[in-house]
């Protein structure tokens, strides 16, 4: 369990992983000196285990204000390998998935609204080789999406 200092170190470097130490040291209330070792500390437990920016492409994503999952079930001679190399170039495909089940492939896009879904799923239809294609938009994100070390 971390106590409400490690917190703050995280919440703050989550913000701006490249705020200096003398800035985070003030906004957390502790000597640089203890931030140093904190923050090694939290390094070594694996508590932080990288740093990272953020593009402008990324932050275009996190103000996006729709997302929807596609579903997608492909006719004979098809796969999600073939439309994948296609999406690969669209900035709003989020993250595309093969599954098992009623559906053949999931993907997930993030759009500045409805319309955009809506053409990016038209763009999908064009490619021939699906049988049906589903939209579920998301009314609420519960959790974010973010990769996480399993």
């Amino acid at each position: 369990m971390l106590d409400l200092v490690n917190q703050k170190i995280i919440s703050e470097l989550k913000k701006n992983s490249r705020i200096s130490w003398g800035e985070l040291s003030g906004i957390v209330g502790i000597s640089r000196q203890a931030l140093k070792k904190r923050i090694e500390r939290l390094e070594y437990k694996r508590h932080i285990m990288g740093y990272t920016i953020i593009t402008s492409h990324e932050a275009a994503h996190e103000t996006s204000s729709v997302q929807a999952f596609l579903k997608i079930r492909f006719s004979k001679g098809n796969d999600c390998f073939k439309l994948s190399r296609i999406l690969q170039s669209y900035d709003n495909v989020v993250a595309s998935w093969a599954i098992t089940g009623d559906w053949d492939n999931i993907i997930l896009v993030r759009a500045s609204s409805m319309e955009k879904v809506s053409e990016m799923r038209e763009i999908i239809v064009q490619t021939g080789g699906i049988d049906e294609i589903e939209t579920d938009t998301v009314l609420n994100e519960l959790y974010p999406t973010q990769t996480k070390p399993i």
